[in-house]
């Protein structure tokens, strides 16, 4: 059954593993950036 229904929704299933894969870079960017800016200002804090 759930063979069938990737092989009928294979574009559609790419498209959303591709944009979540695009969401989820763009929250571990924006974590990342918050992370070093924390840190930075912790060292130069010192």
């Amino acid at each position: 059954m759930g063979i069938s229904l990737t092989k009928k929704t294979n574009t559609t299933s790419k498209a959303s593993k591709f944009s979540k894969i695009i969401i989820w870079l763009m929250v571990f960017a924006m974590v990342g950036s918050m992370f070093i800016s924390v840190l930075y200002s912790l060292f130069f804090n010192l």
